[in-house]
């Protein structure tokens, strides 16, 4: 079965680190954009950007419909992926972490599809 985003898990400094590659099908994560999530928090990090390769991410889990709706209006296609896809990554990552508690072992990567029709 193939897979179209892959989330990896990163311990630094006692606290899990989360990147979901932003390239669909990009398993081996050989390209530059990534979602990032910790501590209750999402950035975007474009390592091609090598002066400012992280930037706040806005949680758009958190965001009612009108807010939705505003966002989806400026939404910046920097990300790679639909607003829609956007949502439903970070969707995935939350639950993800949700999954890892102290003194529990889980996978090191999670492979997904996000089920959206293009």
């Amino acid at each position: 079965m193939e897979f179209d985003f892959l989330i990896s898990v990163h311990t630094f400094k006692h606290s899990y680190q989360y990147f979901c590659n932003l390239n669909k099908g990009d398993l081996m994560h050989s390209a530059n954009e990534y979602i990032h999530y910790t501590q209750g928090k999402f950035t975007f990090i474009d390592y091609s950007s090598l002066q400012y390769p992280h930037q706040d991410m806005p949680d758009y889990t958190l965001m009612d419909t009108a807010e939705l709706f505003q966002e989806s209006l400026v939404f910046d296609k920097k990300y790679l992926c639909t607003f829609e896809e956007v949502i439903a990554i970070q969707n995935e990552m939350k639950e993800y972490a949700a999954l890892n508690k102290p003194n529990a072992r889980i996978n090191q990567e999670y492979k997904f599809n996000l089920g959206i029709q293009e």
